[in-house]
């Protein structure tokens, strides 16, 4: 069962990876899409669901044994990091995020960085929206905002911490750009050269691939920093823990590892956002700067 009207061949993720072959979009009649809903009536219960799943897997493995491709479902749960959803809560699994989805197909521990794969003409219009801003040498990338479709405000830190930051960034490098991407939803910070709004998912993440740094949360954009390379800061609170679907190795990462994380809470916390407001903001922008010094000598 799949949304067949639906394609991830120009999903942002998967555009133009050789590795990667995605079915087309082929809408589905009335009559299948009718079969679809009450098999989401069925589905909803836990072990008509696991039968489900187990079969979809087993086919797929099989055809892949015997020369076939390997077929991902890639909404089955047991290719998921979450053990378990409610309305309120996610359930992690444990280990580390991609282990949890590799594990099924028999790959113990996952390496490889996230990668991304971009054309030359995407290179291009980047580098022709950095010349129209003036960002021409170095610049510090900042995304104070967050993706609040399902934990709502629990990975956001407070605007007027990002602006400190960025004030004390342009203090000690008054030579020193900070553009500031993604969406723009909770305001533009002053002082930035604001490039919210202008560009895509791959586009932000051409962009911090440039930068000299990288200041953000957890999220879509910290996986686009480690897919580019990017030196990269990034402000973790507790939905999640770093150490699970983070790369502490690979970035520089300001976790306080509350009492309650990962608490996976859809959105509601009965504990202050401790998480995220017990990072102060000068550890943030002493942190940055200590970054920016070392790369810019």
């Amino acid at each position: 069962m799949y949304e067949g009207s639906v394609s991830l061949r120009d999903n942002a993720v998967f555009r133009h990876n050789p590795f990667v072959a995605l079915t087309e979009a082929r809408r589905k009649s009335l009559g299948s899409r009718g079969l679809d809903t009450a098999a989401r009536l069925i589905l909803k219960f836990p072990p008509a669901r696991r039968c489900y799943e187990d079969w979809i897997f087993r086919r797929a493995e099989r055809v892949r044994a015997e020369g076939g491709p390997h077929f991902v479902h890639i909404d089955l749960q047991r290719h998921s990091y979450a053990a378990r959803q409610t309305r309120r809560r996610t359930y992690w699994k444990q280990g580390r995020a991609v282990d949890a989805m590799a594990g099924p197909f028999g790959v113990e521990r996952v390496e490889e960085p996230p990668n991304l794969h971009f054309t030359q003409d995407e290179r291009s219009a980047v580098s022709r929206l950095l010349a129209e801003a003036g960002l021409h040498k170095a610049f510090v990338a900042i995304e104070p905002d967050t993706n609040r479709d399902w934990f709502g405000e629990l990975r956001a830190w407070p605007m007027d911490r990002w602006q400190t930051v960025v004030d004390r960034v342009r203090e000690a490098h008054p030579d020193l750009p900070v553009a500031q991407v993604g969406l723009g939803r909770s305001g533009i910070l002053e002082g930035v050269v604001d490039l919210t709004g202008r560009t895509g998912f791959r586009d932000a993440a051409l962009v911090i691939g440039r930068a000299t740094l990288f200041i953000g949360t957890e999220g879509g954009l910290m996986h686009a920093a480690r897919a580019v390379d990017a030196r990269a800061l990034i402000l973790w609170g507790g939905v999640t823990l770093p150490e699970f679907i983070g790369y502490p190795d690979h970035q520089t990462t300001i976790c306080k590892h509350v009492f309650c994380a990962p608490c996976g809470n859809a959105g509601w916390c009965p504990n202050g956002h401790r998480c995220m407001l017990d990072i102060e903001v000068g550890e943030v922008a002493d942190t940055a700067l200590h970054l920016l010094n070392g790369e810019l000598g």
